[in-house]
């Protein structure tokens, strides 16, 4: 009887060695390659065996062809099992901006106008060349199919200044980049009466502007004037006596002459 006992036992025993042996075949497809391996029953997928493959970036093992099911690396695995890598593609676009280089990654089909434009303070961006000379200018329709380098061009941002002449001649706004300072107009506006004297950030002329001023927006400035003394003026113009002789017309033995100015107010 304590034969049989023992008998048994080893058979239990040998059943369980031979439970604990006993292997699952595990199918991993990536990219329609496969690649058996074996685990132990009751095993875990680790994560070694994730594929690492330059321009795709792995999502997940799945159970079925179609990616429908996702697979949980937590279970354990007591059969035989195939599963299929998720893969999706990506573009590596290198941007070169004021000598700084980034890399980000892009979905096949992106266009250029969908990358993103780094904000760079008072600076506009113009656009993105292949070249850093800035020769060949990429089109924003253009589409990312394969890994790139592009250059990205910016200049100073633009501003106006637009002038207020208080009722004088027109002065068209002038442009300028921004941290310089705008040039004075070759114009300069007129009143009659009056005399240009200079121009003011404030209508009220208290803040003369300084055309040396470097300015980073756009801004209005305002005429100012002084008046102009006719004192003297109309003796210089109108004679106190008529020194050459001047012929009447036929029948008139007189003539009268009347000095007015165009605009009696000033």
């Amino acid at each position: 009887m304590k034969k049989i006992f023992l008998n048994f036992v080893l058979i239990m025993l040998v059943f369980f060695i031979a439970s604990c042996n006993k292997k699952v075949t595990v199918t991993l497809s990536v990219n329609g390659e496969e690649t058996v391996i074996e685990l132990s029953k009751g095993e875990k997928l680790d994560t070694s065996h994730n594929p690492k493959i330059d321009g795709y970036d792995f999502e997940g093992w799945f159970t079925d062809y179609s990616y429908s099911e996702e697979f949980n690396l937590d279970n354990k695995i007591d059969e035989d099992i195939t599963l299929y890598a998720k893969l999706s593609r990506y573009y590596n676009v290198t941007t070169v901006i004021n000598g700084e280089t980034s890399i980000i990654k892009v979905q096949p089909d992106t266009l250029i106008k969908d990358l993103e434009e780094p904000v760079i303070e008072e600076q506009q961006f113009v656009g993105w060349y292949s070249d850093p000379e800035f020769k060949q200018f990429v089109k924003i329709t253009q589409v990312i199919e394969s890994d790139i380098t592009l250059y990205g061009k910016y200049m100073a941002k633009i501003y106006s200044v637009s002038f207020d002449t208080k009722g004088g001649n027109e002065i068209k706004p002038i442009k300028f980049s921004s941290g310089t300072a705008p040039e004075m107009p070759v114009t300069i506006p007129t009143i009659l009466g009056y005399e240009f004297d200079y121009w003011s950030l404030d209508e009220e002329g208290k803040e003369e502007y300084d055309f040396k001023t470097p300015m980073k927006q756009d801004f209005k400035l305002y005429a100012n004037y002084k008046e102009v003394s006719y004192d003297g003026l109309i003796d210089s113009i109108i004679p106190d006596e008529i020194t050459e002789d001047i012929e009447l017309p036929d029948g008139k033995d007189s003539l009268e002459y009347e000095w007015k100015i165009s605009n009696p107010s000033y």
